[in-house]
Parts: C-alpha cells; sequence; structure tokens
C-alpha cells in the first residue's frame, strides 16, 4: 500500500508545529516509531510517501491470539491539550490496509482511527483503542472514496484517552481552568440565542445558513486565537464565501 501524507499539523498552547513537507529533512521534532523501510519526501509536490513493510499493525490483545505492535507512526511527543490535523491518500491493495491518525501513551494504551479497505464490501470507518493492554475495534461502513481523506483528532478524543485511564475531575482542575470553561459556557449559550434570534428575524434557510457558515469564521479569527497560520489561498476562500453569504442573505437585485 502506498500512503501520500499532505499537511501535517499539530498545534498546542504552547507550540505549532506544522510539517507541510517542503523540504527534504522531515521537521526536527518529528521521531518514527517502526520507520517503514522505503520511505521519501517529494518536496515539489509536499508529501510524504510510505511504503509500508508486510506485516505491521497495531493490535493488542482481545478473544483471540493476535497480537501487532510494530505498525509505521510518525509522531511528535507533547503535553497538554492539542489538535492534530491530516490529509492522506492511500492506494489499498489487501484486506484492511489502512492508513490514519494515533494517539499514543504506551503499548498498552493508544487509538487510533482510519479508514480499513474491504476489497469485497464497503470499507469500515473505524476507531481502536486500547487501555491496559486490551484492543476494542467501533467502525461503520464507509461509502465514500478512499482516494483523498482528512482526519482530526480534538478534545472528544483526548476525553475518551482520559475515560480509559479512569481519570477523574477533581474541583483543583475545574478552578485551574475556570476562566476558558465559562467563556466557552457563554459561547454555546450565546450561539443558540443568536439562532434561534435569527429564525425571528430571516427566513430559517438564512438563519441555517449564517449558523453553519460559523466554520469560516473560525478560519477568519484562527491567526489571531489559535495562532495559526493563514495561507493567503484561504483568505481568497473566506473573502469568497464572505460574498457569496452577502448575497445569498439579501433581496435578489432586479436587473
Amino acid at each position: 500500500m502506498n500512503i501520500t501524507g499532505k499537511g501535517d499539523s499539530i498545534l498546542t498552547n504552547s507550540n505549532i508545529l506544522i510539517e507541510e513537507f517542503n523540504n527534504v529533512e522531515l521537521d526536527k521534532n518529528l521521531k518514527w516509531f517502526s520507520p517503514p523501510k522505503k520511505w521519501e519526501v517529494n518536496c515539489e509536490k509536499s508529501n510524504l510517501i510510505i511504503k509500508t513493510d508486510k506485516e505491521t499493525d497495531f493490535w493488542q490483545k482481545t478473544h483471540y491470539e493476535f497480537q501487532a505492535d510494530n505498525g509505521h507512526f510518525l509522531y511528535y511527543e507533547l503535553n497538554g491539550d492539542f489538535r492534530l490535523i491530516t490529509k492522506v491518500k492511500s492506494k489499498p491493495k489487501n484486506r484492511y490496509d489502512q492508513a490514519g491518525l494515533m494517539v499514543r501513551f504506551s503499548k498498552d494504551t493508544w487509538l487510533k482511527t482510519s479508514v480499513e479497505y474491504i476489497p469485497d464490501g464497503n470499507s469500515k470507518l473505524g476507531v481502536v483503542v486500547t487501555n491496559n493492554g486490551y484492543s476494542d475495534w467501533s467502525s461503520q461502513e464507509f461509502l465514500k472514496d478512499l482516494n483523498s481523506l482528512s482526519y482530526r483528532i480534538g478534545s472528544s478524543f483526548l476525553l475518551l484517552i482520559f475515560l480509559c485511564k479512569k481519570g477523574k475531575f477533581t474541583g483543583k482542575t475545574i478552578w485551574q481552568n475556570k476562566w476558558p470553561l465559562m467563556l466557552s459556557s457563554i459561547a454555546l449559550c450565546g450561539n443558540w440565542i443568536f439562532l434561534f434570534q435569527a429564525y425571528k428575524e430571516t427566513t430559517i434557510a438564512n438563519a441555517a445558513l449564517s449558523y453553519y457558515f460559523a466554520p469560516v469564521l473560525v478560519i477568519f479569527l484562527s491567526p489571531f486565537i489559535l495562532k495559526e497560520r493563514l495561507p493567503f489561498r484561504k483568505i481568497i476562500y473566506v473573502c469568497l464565501a464572505l460574498v457569496g453569504l452577502f448575497f445569498y442573505c439579501t433581496k435578489p437585485i432586479s436587473w
């Protein structure tokens, strides 16, 4: 299976790592766990190209004997909250061929998400959670094209890992994060208040379109809040989206 990755980015409160594979060498903070024998960085196309070794996988104990901890894993070590985004292009050949994202604490505690290739049926979008050396797989049918997929891991996955590790929310932890929690609560309340007020002030279509326009606003604000880089092409996309929203929500022009 040949895999091409593009535009990996890991964002933390104190660190930002954006690997676009524009250089011959990988970022010095990226490390390999079980590196593949054949891999290269294509600077011209900004791709990381991997040809996987045979019989590689990540899986621990279940009701049958199979165990493996030799999959190819390019990782970045960090502590605290983070968001991980990547785009993967794959050419699967064999059953269960896959590529995706992984969050790993140890051999016995990790999770991964990917689309597993099923040659004689629908492929499976799944998550494998491993805790205390036991793996569990949850999946659903994936009917879209496998050629190019984008993955993202955020706070929901962190919560899942936290619960798997039998963590507890203490009063001290909540108090230390009181301001972010309060601001998040106010923003969530305002989000719903403005939506239902919009239903009164304009049409349902206009209100719904404006509501689902939020990701575009997040892109626009990301350089100021998340300290993300905003490429010129994304600025163009945001401007086009704003123009489209304006013309859609205003009255039709009489020619």
